[in-house]
C-alpha cells in the first residue's frame, strides 16, 4: 500500500513539473511574441518616421525647383526682350547648382499667320531651323498646321536636347493641355508622366506662363500671353537626389500620381535584396505637395535589410531565459519593457524634432528665396487675410505697388550679382521704414515689392518716407535717367471694402497707380484717389 501511495505521489509530482513546465514555455513564448509585436510596432513607427523624413526632403527640393522656374519668370517679366545668351547664361548658373534638371526652356507662343515670319528670323540664328513635332520616339517631322504653335525658342543645355529645339508642344495633347489650363488661369502647372523627345528617360514638365502685363480675366490672359517658362525634370534624378540627402537607407518606394482617376506608376526604386515573393510586414503611403497642379503619393514598404538592421535578440532571448528559468525570465521582461520605453521616447523625440522641422520648412515657404523677406504666395494670403478683416471692421485698407526705377539698365550695366545685391538692400530698407508691426512688406516679383497697411490714413506720407530712405542707400547707378542713384517709383491706393468690392481691385489700383508714377518721371509717389 505505502509503494503504491508513493508512485501514485511520483506520478503526481511529475504531472504538477509538466504542468508548471509547460506553463512557464507557455508564458515565455507568449512574452516573446509580446515582445516581437510591440517591436514590431517600434520599427513601424521608426519606418514612417523615415518615409515622412524622405517626403519633406523631396517636397523641399520640389519647392526650390518652382522658385528657380520663378527666378526665370522674372527675368522674362523685367525685360521686355530676353535675348538667347542672358537664358543661356543664367540658366547654365541654376543648372551647375541643379544638376537633375534636365533643361530650362523658354517656349513663346506662334499665331499661324506667324509662322512663317518666326521660322524665317529663326533661321538668322540656327540654319534650317522649323517648327516640328514628333513622328515617334526619336523621329520629328515639320509640324502640322494648326492655329497657335508653342516651339521651343530657348533651350539649355543645348547639347545633349538638339531634338527637342523647335518643337511645337502644343503638338501633344497631354502637353497643350496643361499649358491651356496654364496659361488661362494664371497656375504654374506640371504635367503627369511623359516621355521626353530628347531622351526615352520618364520625366515631367512644368510650365509658368508669362504675359504681357498682368491680365487678371482668361480672355485677357489668352490675349496677352507671350509664351512659357519651363522646366524638364527626370524623375529619377529628381527622386535620388532628394534620397540622398536623408539617412535611412534599404526602403523599397514606389513614387505614384495619384491625381487623376487612377494612380500612375512614376517610378520604382527598389534595393538589392529586393524579390518578387518578398512581403512586407507593412508598408506606409504618404501624400506629396508639388506646389504645380500634381498629386503624387510615396507608396513605401521597408526591405528585409531595413527589418533585419533594427530587429534584436529580445525576444528570442526572453522565450529561452523563460523555459531555462521563469523567475529569470520575469525580472528580464521588466528591463525589457523599461528598454522598450526608452525607444518609445525616443520615436517621440524624433517625431517633436521632425515636427520642427516642418514648421521650419513652412516658414521657408513664406519667405523669398534672395531678400530674406516674405514671397508673393505670402503676400497673397496675408491680403486675403486683412482684406476680410477690413470687410467684417469696415476699415480702410490702403496698398503700396514699389518698383526699382530702370533696374533692368542696373542689370545690364552692373550684372545680375549687383543686381541681387541691390533687391537685397531694397528689400532691407522698405521693411525698415514701415513702423508698425501690422504693416507689411512683400516681394512681387522681380524688381517690385508691395506693402500692405491696414487702417492707414497717411499711406501717402508713408510712401514718400519709403521712396527717400531708398533714395538714402546712394547705390550707384549710372544709367538711371532720374537719378545717379538708384531710387523706386510708388503707386499708393486706399479703399474701404465692402461685400460689393473684389480684393482684387485694390491691387489693379495700386497697379495704376505705378503706372502713373512712371509716366510722370518716376522717384515719384502717385496716390490714386478716384
Amino acid at each position: 500500500m505505502a509503494i503504491i501511495i508513493n508512485l501514485n505521489m511520483n506520478i503526481s509530482s511529475k504531472n504538477v513539473l509538466l504542468l508548471c513546465s509547460l506553463l512557464g514555455i507557455g508564458l515565455s513564448v507568449f512574452a516573446g511574441c509580446f515582445f516581437y509585436e510591440k517591436e514590431t510596432r517600434a520599427i513601424e513607427v521608426n519606418f514612417q518616421n523615415d518615409v515622412e523624413d524622405k517626403v519633406a526632403v523631396l517636397e523641399s527640393e520640389m519647392r526650390i525647383n518652382m522658385e528657380i522656374l520663378y527666378a526665370l519668370k522674372g527675368l522674362f517679366e523685367s525685360s521686355e526682350q530676353v535675348s538667347a545668351s542672358e537664358f543661356s547664361n543664367i540658366s547654365k548658373q541654376i543648372l551647375l547648382r541643379h544638376p537633375d534638371i534636365q533643361a530650362l526652356q523658354w517656349t513663346p507662343k506662334v499665331e499661324h499667320k506667324n509662322r512663317s515670319v518666326y521660322e524665317k528670323h529663326k533661321t538668322f540664328e540656327v540654319p534650317g531651323y522649323q517648327i516640328t513635332e514628333r513622328i515617334e520616339q526619336g523621329l520629328m517631322s515639320t509640324a502640322s498646321e494648326r492655329a497657335l504653335y508653342y516651339p521651343i525658342d530657348y533651350i539649355e543645355p543645348l547639347s545633349s536636347n538638339e531634338k527637342a529645339f523647335g518643337f511645337d508642344m502644343g503638338s501633344q495633347r497631354a502637353l497643350l493641355q496643361t499649358l491651356q489650363k496654364s496659361g488661362d488661369f494664371d497656375l504654374v502647372l506640371s504635367t503627369g508622366l511623359i516621355n521626353l523627345v530628347q531622351t526615352p528617360q520618364a520625366a515631367f514638365l512644368t510650365f509658368i506662363p508669362i504675359y504681357q502685363g498682368a491680365p487678371f480675366t482668361i480672355e485677357k490672359r489668352r490675349r496677352h500671353l507671350q509664351g512659357f517658362v519651363s522646366g524638364v525634370f527626370i524623375i529619377e534624378k529628381l527622386f535620388e537626389r532628394a534620397m540622398r540627402r536623408t539617412n535611412a537607407d534599404d526602403i523599397n518606394f514606389n513614387l505614384l500620381d495619384i491625381s487623376g482617376n487612377r494612380e500612375v506608376l512614376l517610378l520604382r526604386s527598389y534595393g538589392q535584396d529586393f524579390k518578387e515573393s518578398y512581403q512586407a510586414p507593412f508598408s506606409y503611403q504618404k501624400s506629396i505637395q508639388t506646389y504645380s497642379g500634381r498629386q503624387w503619393a510615396i507608396d513605401a514598404q521597408p526591405s528585409r535589410d531595413y527589418i533585419s538592421e533594427r530587429r534584436t535578440m529580445v525576444p528570442v532571448t526572453t522565450s529561452l531565459l523563460g523555459i531555462i528559468l521563469v523567475l529569470s525570465s520575469t525580472i528580464y521582461t521588466l528591463a525589457l519593457i523599461a528598454r522598450n520605453k526608452v525607444i518609445e521616447h525616443t520615436v517621440s523625440d524624433r517625431t517633436d524634432a521632425l515636427n520642427a522641422a516642418k514648421k521650419e520648412l513652412e516658414i521657408l515657404t513664406r519667405t523669398d528665396a534672395l531678400t530674406k523677406i516674405a514671397n508673393r504666395r505670402y503676400f497673397d494670403q496675408r491680403l486675403d487675410l486683412e482684406w476680410k478683416r477690413a470687410v467684417r471692421e469696415k476699415s480702410t485698407l490702403s496698398l503700396i505697388m514699389i518698383d526699382i526705377d530702370y533696374f533692368k539698365l542696373f542689370n545690364d550695366r552692373y550684372g545680375h550679382p549687383e543686381g541681387d545685391f541691390c533687391l537685397i538692400e531694397v528689400a532691407a530698407m522698405l521693411e525698415k521704414s514701415f513702423s508698425r508691426s501690422s504693416d507689411f512688406v512683400a516681394r512681387y516679383g522681380g524688381e517690385e515689392f508691395v506693402a500692405i497697411l491696414p487702417q492707414t490714413k497717411n499711406a501717402a506720407e508713408v510712401a514718400e518716407r519709403c521712396r527717400k530712405n531708398i533714395e538714402s542707400l546712394r547705390i550707384e547707378h549710372k544709367d538711371s535717367k532720374v537719378s545717379s542713384y538708384v531710387s523706386v517709383s510708388l503707386g499708393v491706393t486706399s479703399l474701404c471694402p465692402t461685400g460689393e468690392c473684389r480684393m482684387v481691385d485694390i491691387v489693379n489700383r495700386a497697379d495704376r497707380a505705378l503706372y502713373q508714377a512712371k509716366e510722370r518721371g518716376r522717384n515719384k509717389v502717385f496716390v490714386l484717389t478716384d
